[in-house]
């Protein structure tokens, strides 16, 4: 199966999913006793059916730990501070990002909190097919973790030599 139709497939899995409610807050109770180690946090604004993001987001935030969230441009993403979950506005794929122009390197963040289509058990992750994300995995030397939920889970996920592995996926 090619990755285009493979990602259709967990696309239509992930949208029809039940209970998402539930399971978003069981992904939120064991993702910040996970993360609450960590002061320099990437993060992500989530849309349409992936784990909803914004009580993560707060939570960081209310911690009085930094959160970054992506932005991509010219087909990069980079990640930039945030101080206030408002101070965004719509961008690529119309998907929120943060208004800030000022790029915080990679070294700067702890933990990056990584959205996913599908993932293994090696904790290979398949995204929307863009590869923002494995070019930035590439060179980033902090904890890499991916929010999922259990039905995003793929035995036959099609790993290519340029994907990167996450270091843990958090399901419900």
């Amino acid at each position: 199966m090619d990755k285009a139709l493979f990602r259709k497939i967990m696309l239509n899995k992930r949208n029809s999913l039940e209970n998402r409610v539930k399971y978003d807050e069981i992904i939120f109770n064991k993702l910040i006793s996970f993360i609450d180690k960590y002061e320099n946090i990437a993060s992500y604004y989530s849309f349409n059916s992936e784990v909803d993001t914004l009580k993560i987001n707060s939570w960081i935030l209310s911690q009085n730990k930094n959160l970054y969230l992506p932005k991509v441009t010219n087909g990069v993403i980079n990640f930039y501070k945030i101080d206030n979950l408002n101070d965004v506005s719509l961008g690529c794929f119309n998907v929120l990002e943060p208004n800030s122009n000022i790029i915080v390197s990679s070294d700067e963040i702890d933990c990056m909190i990584i959205p996913l289509l599908a993932y293994n058990k090696d904790f290979y992750r398949m995204g929307y097919g863009k590869g923002y994300y494995d070019k930035y995995l590439k060179d980033y030397d902090g904890f890499k973790l991916g929010i999922a939920y259990n039905i995003q889970y793929a035995n036959d996920l099609i790993v290519e030599s340029h994907d990167e592995k996450l270091d843990f996926v958090i399901t419900n």
